[in-house]
């Protein structure tokens, strides 16, 4: 009887130790679960950035290929408008329709370089080279998005 009596004063002494330690495991799991979701809400966040700043590069490249496929279509159009401006700056409309991006605005500066020499490779002098540069710049409404890109153009013209 001696050891009955034992046994329950050492489980008096525990009782409520498991509850603590359990609650101190599950604080534990607590801190783990919410640093893992403010982790992948953070990568959520990245990801979206990434992906703002990929459509303004893209916007912004499609606008520069616009200008350049307008010039054939239409001969050389907005770049002689630039060579004859006296700022040397034209900033031509852009229909940006076929790009289906609503949240993105896109604007084109076409600058005169004036003119070239020949045209390379040409064994003809009777023409040179007009050069042009093209600037756009794609911004994403919304975001902090924004894209910056410059290509150079040169353009066979008669010469004298």
């Amino acid at each position: 009887m001696r050891g009955g009596s034992q046994m329950r004063r050492q489980s008096d002494r525990q009782r409520g130790a498991v509850l603590v330690i359990s609650l101190v495991i599950l604080l534990i799991l607590t801190i783990i679960g919410v640093s893992a979701l403010r982790t992948s809400s953070l990568d959520a966040r990245i990801v979206a950035n990434l992906a703002e700043d990929r459509t303004a590069f893209q916007v912004s490249e499609t606008g520069i290929e616009l200008q350049i496929q307008k010039v054939s279509e239409d001969g050389i159009g907005d770049f002689e408008n630039a060579y004859v401006a006296t700022s040397k700056t034209y900033s031509p409309t852009v229909d940006t329709g076929d790009l289906n991006m609503a949240d993105t605005s896109v604007a084109i500066e076409i600058k005169s370089l004036g003119l070239g020499g020949y045209a390379r490779g040409s064994s003809i002098p009777r023409f040179r080279t007009s050069r042009f540069s093209i600037h756009s710049t794609a911004e994403r409404v919304g975001s902090k998005a924004r894209a910056v890109h410059s290509r150079g153009l040169d353009i066979l013209i008669p010469g004298t």
